[in-house]
């Protein structure tokens, strides 16, 4: 599990809200924000049409909370060269490219 880290007089300190749900499922996590079940920390561009259409809500606590204390994170796919040559493993990764680069170029870096 990953902290959740703010900063305080320039030093990354974590902060440890109470635990009701621990996934590394994005959909479980969104659906039990929605339902009213706690907060999530979740990237803006993976609930950008929750934001929009008004089923969830940003929120500040007057501090920068992430997980981590890079300026930029991002996403990366790391496979082995001769492993996309199998089918299944070029399929997902060509659907994985196809729908990062859908995504507005805002979130792409």
């Amino acid at each position: 599990m990953l902290p959740w880290l703010y900063k305080e007089q320039q030093k990354w300190q974590e902060l440890h809200p109470p635990i009701r749900l621990i996934s590394n499922h994005g959909t479980s996590l969104v659906n039990a924000a929605k339902s009213g079940d706690g907060i999530a920390l979740l990237p803006e561009w993976g609930i950008s049409q929750q934001l929009a259409e008004g089923s969830l809500v940003r929120f500040s606590v007057g501090q920068d909370i992430r997980v981590s204390p890079a300026e930029a994170t991002g996403i990366y796919l790391l496979y082995q060269g001769l492993k996309y040559q199998i089918p299944k493993v070029k399929v997902a990764v060509d659907f994985i490219v196809s729908q990062l680069m859908q995504q507005p170029s805002e979130y792409l870096g």
